[in-house]
């Protein structure tokens, strides 16, 4: 799948995001500093949300998505009508990271490995996870520091420290949301991306959930199933 940056199927007219008005969002829009910070070390540039190769998107439910920002491996992070931020690496891989931008930059900041945590199952402990941020954090620590830009960045959005086994099981939670409303599309094939993370129940099983409880009810002989 070819590398995307920041173009989705266009918000129909009249669409509100109340994610796009976040307020740690508008910090770094207003002040260069923060921003560059998010950008480098945290990978979470603002300029990328407008530049780059294009390959255009669009949910399965056919909801709107607008990009807010992307890293340096043409990974975009889009905002759904919900507020819920998607992000999309360029291996054709997608899923919901957080219920808003300001959680999904608590989330970038506070662990900036995330990418590497996603394949954690649900029922992984506490050690197998600070297991993994350690691995990740000390791989970025080999190219950047991270330990001071991180305190600086949260006195100025406002994030408290949260420990990082609480941010990845918020993101485990957030991923296993993705199916089925937030399944990302190529606009032009319909191929979908692969899921991130760790998958939930097979999707038939709430699609057809439904169907199945009508049917029990009508051999019970209910007249309003």
């Amino acid at each position: 799948m070819n590398v995307i940056a920041a173009k989705a199927v266009p918000a129909p007219c009249g669409v509100t995001f109340r994610g796009m008005t976040d307020h740690a969002l508008r910090l770094l829009r207003q002040d260069r500093r923060l921003a560059e910070l998010a950008a480098s070390p945290f990978d979470f540039d603002l300029d990328r949300a407008v530049h780059g190769d294009v390959e255009e998107v669009r949910l399965a439910s056919g909801g709107p998505l607008e990009p807010v920002a992307g890293d340096d491996i043409g990974g975009p992070y889009f905002v759904c009508v919900d507020c819920s931020v998607l992000y999309a690496d360029s291996e054709g891989a997608a899923g919901i990271i957080d219920s808003s931008v300001d959680e999904a930059l608590d989330l970038v900041i506070g662990q900036p490995g995330w990418r590497g945590c996603t394949r954690l199952a649900p029922d992984d402990g506490e050690e197998e996870i600070l297991a993994c941020v350690a691995e990740t954090e000390d791989e970025i620590r080999e190219y950047h520091g991270i330990d001071e830009e991180r305190a600086e960045l949260r006195a100025a959005l406002g994030f408290p420290e949260r420990s990082p086994v609480e941010l990845v099981r918020g993101l485990r939670a957030a991923l296993l949301r993705t199916e089925p409303d937030f399944v990302l599309l190529d606009a032009d094939e319909g191929c979908a991306y692969d899921l991130s993370g760790p998958t939930g129940p097979p999707l038939w099983e709430p699609v057809l959930a439904a169907g199945r409880a009508g049917l029990a009810r009508l051999r019970e002989g209910d007249p309003t199933a």
